[in-house]
């Protein structure tokens, strides 16, 4: 790792540390270092396992690194992640030699992950969708998409005051569905 690196990884710990999400350059620093990470490896072959078509899995790929910067940047709480995001996250922490690379580039440390899969009272889910939802919109100026964030979709219909068993966490980017906001 050359100095200059050296140097912003220990100015990002430090923004971090300082301030709860970091100074905008340290986001704009680790945004841009995770949008800009090669995943076509890990895409390809979570795209044939689970037969999405190519612009599904690259957009699903980009709510990926758009979760793991939250994730670098927030890395003093655990960020709640579910649905066809976090099955994307578990493929490429099975390729343990391209994410810990993914993770020292982007975070300059490991990148966890809560695989605890236990079902969660519905006032959890929504606590924990509110805390994602507000991350996703501080940090990247918009509202995280319902297609691939199902806690998010909860959290909509709770406060439209939907019927909340709508909701499908098993089911990949319900593009189809026309009450779910789908990225365009």
């Amino acid at each position: 790792m050359s100095p200059v690196m050296m140097w912003e990884r220990v100015r990002d710990v430090l923004a971090l540390v300082l301030t709860p999400l970091g100074t905008p350059g340290m986001r704009r620093r680790v945004i841009a270092r995770a949008m800009d990470f090669p995943l076509d490896p890990v895409v390809g072959r979570f795209r044939q396992e689970h037969g999405l078509a190519e612009p599904e899995a690259q957009a699903l790929a980009r709510e990926l690194r758009r979760c793991l910067a939250i994730c670098a940047i927030c890395s003093h709480q655990l960020v709640p992640v579910e649905g066809p995001v976090d099955d994307l996250w578990a493929s490429f922490v099975a390729d343990h030699e391209c994410y810990d690379d993914f993770c020292s580039r982007v975070a300059g440390t490991a990148i966890g992950r809560n695989v605890e899969r236990q079902v969660r009272p519905r006032d959890r889910r929504l606590a924990d969708a509110r805390l994602f939802a507000r991350l996703y919109r501080r940090i990247f100026g918009e509202p995280a998409p319902e297609a691939y964030w199902p806690g998010v979709a909860l959290l909509n219909r709770y406060q439209r005051g939907g019927n909340m068993d709508e909701v499908d966490f098993e089911r990949y980017l319900p593009a189809s569905r026309s009450d779910v906001n789908t990225p365009g």
